[in-house]
Protein backbone atom coordinates (compact mmCIF):
# COMPACT_ATOMS: atom_id res chain seq x y z
CA UNK A 1 0.00 0.00 0.00
CA UNK A 2 1.28 3.20 -1.01
CA UNK A 3 1.79 5.76 2.28
CA UNK A 4 -0.09 9.12 1.89
CA UNK A 5 1.84 12.40 1.04
CA UNK A 6 0.93 14.63 4.04
CA UNK A 7 2.26 17.83 3.29
CA UNK A 8 2.59 18.00 -0.70
CA UNK A 9 5.81 20.33 -0.17
CA UNK A 10 9.01 19.12 0.11
CA UNK A 11 11.52 20.96 2.66
CA UNK A 12 14.55 22.90 1.04
CA UNK A 13 16.20 23.38 4.45
CA UNK A 14 19.00 21.06 4.14
CA UNK A 15 19.05 21.25 0.54
CA UNK A 16 19.53 25.29 1.25
CA UNK A 17 22.20 24.78 3.81
CA UNK A 18 24.33 22.69 1.71
CA UNK A 19 24.70 24.94 -0.92
CA UNK A 20 26.29 27.26 1.52
CA UNK A 21 28.91 25.00 1.59
CA UNK A 22 32.68 24.97 -1.05
CA UNK A 23 32.08 23.95 -4.29
CA UNK A 24 34.39 21.13 -3.78
CA UNK A 25 31.16 19.48 -1.80
CA UNK A 26 28.85 18.84 -4.47
CA UNK A 27 25.98 16.96 -3.87
CA UNK A 28 22.64 15.05 -6.06
CA UNK A 29 19.90 13.54 -5.44
CA UNK A 30 18.02 10.45 -6.55
CA UNK A 31 14.82 10.70 -7.41
CA UNK A 32 13.39 6.82 -7.57
CA UNK A 33 14.93 3.37 -5.95
CA UNK A 34 12.84 0.81 -7.57
CA UNK A 35 12.56 -1.77 -5.29
CA UNK A 36 10.95 -5.38 -5.69
CA UNK A 37 10.90 -8.54 -3.37
CA UNK A 38 13.12 -5.77 -0.65
CA UNK A 39 15.90 -5.85 -3.57
CA UNK A 40 16.83 -2.53 -5.70
CA UNK A 41 16.18 -3.60 -9.39
CA UNK A 42 16.61 0.13 -11.02
CA UNK A 43 17.80 3.54 -10.35
CA UNK A 44 15.69 6.43 -12.16
CA UNK A 45 16.08 10.26 -12.57
CA UNK A 46 12.66 11.68 -13.75
CA UNK A 47 13.13 15.16 -15.46
CA UNK A 48 9.62 17.52 -16.76
CA UNK A 49 10.12 17.30 -20.28
CA UNK A 50 10.50 21.26 -20.24
CA UNK A 51 14.00 20.70 -18.04
CA UNK A 52 17.16 20.85 -20.38
CA UNK A 53 18.19 17.55 -19.06
CA UNK A 54 20.43 15.75 -16.38
CA UNK A 55 23.68 17.42 -15.99
CA UNK A 56 26.77 14.77 -17.32
CA UNK A 57 28.38 14.59 -14.08
CA UNK A 58 24.83 13.56 -12.10
CA UNK A 59 24.76 11.02 -15.08
CA UNK A 60 27.91 9.66 -14.15
CA UNK A 61 27.62 10.07 -10.23
CA UNK A 62 24.13 7.81 -10.94
CA UNK A 63 25.27 5.62 -13.31
CA UNK A 64 28.62 4.41 -11.03
CA UNK A 65 25.68 3.75 -8.51
CA UNK A 66 23.95 1.30 -10.30
CA UNK A 67 26.74 -0.35 -11.67
CA UNK A 68 27.94 -0.70 -8.29
CA UNK A 69 24.56 -2.06 -7.28
CA UNK A 70 24.14 -4.22 -10.88
CA UNK A 71 20.95 -2.48 -12.07
CA UNK A 72 19.72 -0.48 -14.51
CA UNK A 73 19.64 3.50 -14.53
CA UNK A 74 17.10 5.32 -16.32
CA UNK A 75 16.55 8.99 -17.25
CA UNK A 76 12.65 9.66 -17.75
CA UNK A 77 11.56 13.00 -19.09
CA UNK A 78 7.70 13.03 -19.01
CA UNK A 79 5.23 15.61 -19.16
CA UNK A 80 3.39 15.01 -16.52
CA UNK A 81 3.07 18.66 -14.58
CA UNK A 82 1.77 20.35 -18.02
CA UNK A 83 -0.65 17.45 -19.40
CA UNK A 84 -3.73 15.84 -17.42
CA UNK A 85 -3.09 12.31 -16.84
CA UNK A 86 -4.41 10.60 -19.88
CA UNK A 87 -2.06 12.48 -22.18
CA UNK A 88 1.28 11.98 -19.63
CA UNK A 89 3.99 10.24 -22.01
CA UNK A 90 7.73 9.36 -21.18
CA UNK A 91 10.53 9.56 -22.56
CA UNK A 92 12.82 6.47 -21.11
CA UNK A 93 16.09 6.91 -21.74
CA UNK A 94 18.75 3.52 -20.40
CA UNK A 95 21.84 5.23 -19.69
CA UNK A 96 23.72 1.92 -19.96
CA UNK A 97 22.15 0.90 -23.66
CA UNK A 98 21.65 4.49 -24.66
CA UNK A 99 18.56 2.97 -26.02
CA UNK A 100 15.69 5.89 -25.81
CA UNK A 101 11.47 4.45 -26.18
CA UNK A 102 8.81 6.98 -25.67
CA UNK A 103 5.83 5.45 -23.69
CA UNK A 104 2.44 6.69 -22.88
CA UNK A 105 1.06 6.29 -18.87
CA UNK A 106 0.16 2.60 -19.50
CA UNK A 107 2.87 1.88 -21.28
CA UNK A 108 4.94 2.89 -18.88
CA UNK A 109 3.00 1.73 -15.92
CA UNK A 110 4.03 -1.41 -17.26
CA UNK A 111 7.15 -1.22 -17.42
CA UNK A 112 7.29 0.14 -13.71
CA UNK A 113 5.69 -3.13 -13.04
CA UNK A 114 7.88 -5.17 -15.10
CA UNK A 115 11.02 -3.96 -13.52
CA UNK A 116 12.65 -6.93 -11.24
Amino acid sequence: MVRPEFSNKRDLTYSNWHRTLPDRCATTNIDWVEVRDNKIVAIIEDKDIRAKGIRIWQARIMQQIATALKVPFYVVFHNCATKPENDWIFQVLNFQTKQSTKMNKEQYMNFLISLR
